[in-house]
């Protein structure tokens, strides 16, 4: 005899098992669990969903904040997307900056760029010299003699440069001197100034500032003219603190002679940074 329920219905019947129905929507969620199929979301929403490796083909989306996209990377161009471009206009529509697969392009706006330290190293206006061209010099007006035929430093003519990297450093001298002797000289006179780093002669020959001159009588006294020379040279400098100087000496030949420097500038351009 079949079981009876609290209304006196068998409970074999379709009246008493209707709780045991699954509706149509009941049927989707339990076994479409990962999947939206066709149905109709009309007010719904989704809020802390997860989209595993789920696609939204041709989907129509209204507006999206760029507030709302947080990691990942935007790819523009390559391969399959050869076309694929990133525009920035002004207030008047004019495009002022545009990235494609070309490259980044900057039409009637400015690049601003920042070094380590916060500084503008390239602003609307262009390169600032300031910021990327570290300069220094010296200059001497003090005699400064010697009899020697070795090279010695020049008094006052040192500069360190201090260089946080590898760098091409533009380097200049100009330097004014003069042979006096006490006998008048008939051999050639080789009297010369050489610009070094590091001690070493970096200007290539020696700068022959009298070279194959003969000491004349030149107002009562065996002395040359003053003779001005400058020479510049572009070199490849390393990192750390770099000694730059100019070294002299002079062969007055059998008369004897002093190799008098009247004037003296260094100047150096770090041609970058």
């Amino acid at each position: 005899m079949p079981e009876l329920d609290s209304f006196l219905n068998s409970t074999d019947s379709l009246a008493s098992r209707e709780n045991d129905s699954t509706s149509a929507y009941q049927f989707d969620a339990r076994n479409e669990r990962s999947s939206v199929g066709n149905v109709m979301l009309r007010d719904a929403s989704i809020d802390n969903a997860k989209m595993g490796t789920a696609v939204i083909g041709t989907a129509q989306i209204g507006t999206l904040s760029f507030n709302e996209i947080t990691g990942g990377t935007a790819t523009l161009g390559g391969t399959s997307n050869g076309d694929g471009v990133l525009s920035v206009k002004n207030q008047a529509g004019s495009e002022v900056v545009k990235l494609d697969n070309t490259g980044m392009t900057v039409t009637n706006g400015s690049i601003t760029i920042q070094n380590s330290s916060g500084s503008n190293i390239i602003d609307s206006k262009g390169i600032v010299s300031t910021n990327n061209f570290i300069f220094g010099g010296t200059s001497n007006l003090t005699l400064r003699s010697t009899t020697s035929s070795f090279y010695g430093t020049i008094a006052n003519t040192s500069l360190n440069i201090v260089l946080d990297r590898t760098a091409n450093v533009l380097l200049t001298a100009i330097v004014q001197a003069r042979v006096t002797a006490g006998t008048r000289i008939t051999t050639p006179v080789a009297s010369d100034v050489q610009m070094r780093l590091n001690g070493t002669n970096i200007a290539g020959p020696t700068m022959n500032l009298l070279d194959d001159q003969r000491v004349n009588t030149y107002f009562g006294d065996y002395t040359t003219a003053v003779y001005t020379m400058s020479r510049q040279v572009i070199k490849g400098i390393n990192s750390g603190t770099n000694t730059y100087e100019l070294v002299y000496k002079t062969d007055a030949g059998s008369g004897g002679g002093t190799l008098d420097v009247i004037a003296t500038e260094l100047n150096y351009v770090v041609l970058g940074k």
